[in-house]
């Protein structure tokens, strides 16, 4: 399928919200000459293959990575739909993100930073990664090391058990972040919100930086809240109501303009946190 990314190729039907499109004639769903399984929370006992051009009406970006053609348009939307993103847009200038290629090595960098500074996350990382040794953040070999170990390392008893968790999750394959993007983005929530210590805010952080969804809006980030706060000149910081609101014109590119909140921050910082990645 040209376009889509073989990550994305597959389960291209959001589940549970095209069952409308499924007549009960075939035993599978698939795309091409190549069928797959249904999702698991997709109902419809029976479905049928089809290619994307027969899904009409489906968000495919909802299931595919930003292209720089997408990151365009998105530009041009934010700036015609709201006035204040426009100047958030024009002040920072092109949209720098590059997508994490290693989604587990993510993974475990967020469980890391949850709850302490930059720079006490990144020194923990750092004798982290010394444990690691050459092969690095990879989850068989964090399941090689107890959870001792992985305390004498700097983390704490909880965040050892969640860095473990993960580990043993992906190596046995119950977690498969390789084929992962083929889920919608509240089915990618609710499978890595089965890990201890991912929430929701850190699987949304990983639609948009690894897997480069183009319309997540994580209305509960303090840095995305103080942006709201400060471009859209209130007194305190907005409320979930208040802020999905000021949100809705940047649909369908809620995660790009979430990326300017953060970048316009940086820049009154003098930082570059999010300048080109998931934060370090």
């Amino acid at each position: 399928m040209v376009g889509v990314p073989e990550d994305d190729r597959q389960n291209l039907v959001q589940a549970g919200h095209y069952t409308r499109m499924f007549p009960q004639e075939n035993s599978g769903c698939g795309l091409g000459s190549k069928a797959t399984a249904c999702p698991e929370s997709f109902k419809s006992p029976k479905c049928t293959p089809m290619v994307s051009a027969q899904i009409t009406g489906f968000r495919k970006s909802w299931l595919m990575r930003l292209t720089p053609t997408q990151i365009q348009t998105a530009c041009r939307h934010l700036r015609a739909a709201d006035p204040v993103m426009k100047t958030m847009v024009d002040t920072v200038g092109p949209y720098t993100l590059r997508f994490e290629r290693d989604r587990f090595a993510m993974l475990v960098r967020s469980i890391v930073s949850q709850q302490i500074s930059t720079s006490a996350a990144r020194a923990i990382r750092a004798r982290l990664q010394q444990l690691a040794g050459p092969e690095g953040f990879t989850a068989r070999n964090l399941s090689r090391f107890s959870l001792d170990e992985l305390r004498a390392a700097g983390l704490s008893a909880q965040k050892a058990s969640y860095v473990a968790d993960l580990s043993a999750r992906v190596d046995t394959g119950s977690l498969e972040l390789r084929r992962i993007g083929r889920l919608s983005d509240e089915d990618v929530v609710a499978v890595l919100t089965q890990v201890k210590g991912i929430g929701r805010w850190t699987a949304q952080m990983f639609l948009i930086f690894a897997l480069g969804r183009p319309d997540v809006f994580p209305h509960e980030d303090l840095g995305v809240r103080t942006a709201i706060r400060e471009r859209y000149r209130m007194d305190g910081l907005p409320d979930k109501t208040t802020s999905l609101a000021i949100a809705a014109p940047w649909r369908p590119y809620a995660s790009v303009a979430t990326w300017y909140c953060w970048r316009t921050l940086d820049l009154a910082r003098n930082t570059d946190t999010v300048a080109t990645g998931y934060p370090s």
